[in-house]
């Protein structure tokens, strides 16, 4: 929206074991986003940031994020169905916020500690983190965007197809809000592992 983009970031990383022919090999490995505005950088995502930015415009791929559990092991969760509902919320002219909801089912691939899935309740636990992890990871994303100063999530055409004769008619307008960097979030997110992968 108004020229602002994200741009695939990737790092470089040596490639272990042999490479016939080839010395020092470097690959590139996923990196968060590259945030475009008029065509300058203004900023990165982070890789989390970035997933939460996939989540929130429903191409998600099959993203892992790692949570620590209570007892400091590592889990692997796997995002197999998500869904993201944006909607604003105004009082008058004005908009109060933007209310995103996420709903999400993974799957657990990896654990660090397989014994700690003996634990009763173990998968609500992970759940909860997975939940607590995406929800940092919104607010960081939408902190992103206000530090950023424009709309490279292209918020304004999914909160103008709620109501364009309101979204018209915002005041501040979007374009002012956005510029100000004062654009007002809600989050809340609901996390289920009810599957594991390769334990």
């Amino acid at each position: 929206e108004n020229g602002a983009a994200l741009i695939c970031a990737v790092s470089p990383q040596p490639v272990e074991g042999v490479v016939y022919g080839a010395e020092n090999v470097v690959t590139a490995i996923p990196a968060g986003f590259g945030i475009l505005n008029g065509g300058t950088l203004a900023g990165w995502l982070s890789t989390r940031e970035a997933c939460a930015a996939c989540l929130l415009s429903n191409r998600r791929g099959s993203p892992q994020l790692t949570v620590t559990d209570s007892r400091g092991g590592i889990a692997t969760l796997v995002i197999n169905d998500a869904e993201c509902a944006v909607s604003p919320v105004y009082s008058g002219a004005a908009l109060e916020r933007i209310e995103v909801a996420a709903e999400l089912g993974a799957s657990l691939l990896e654990l660090s500690e397989p014994s700690h899935f003996e634990n009763t309740g173990y998968l609500d636990e992970l759940s909860g983190l997975l939940a607590e992890t995406l929800e940092d990871a919104f607010s960081s994303l939408f902190g992103r965007m206000n530090e950023t100063r424009c709309d490279f999530l292209g918020l304004a055409p999914i909160l103008r197809a709620q109501g364009a004769r309101t979204f018209d008619a915002l005041a501040p307008s979007w374009a002012e809000l956005v510029g100000a960097g004062k654009v007002p979030f809600a989050v809340t997110v609901t996390a289920e592992i009810s599957r594991t992968l390769g334990l």
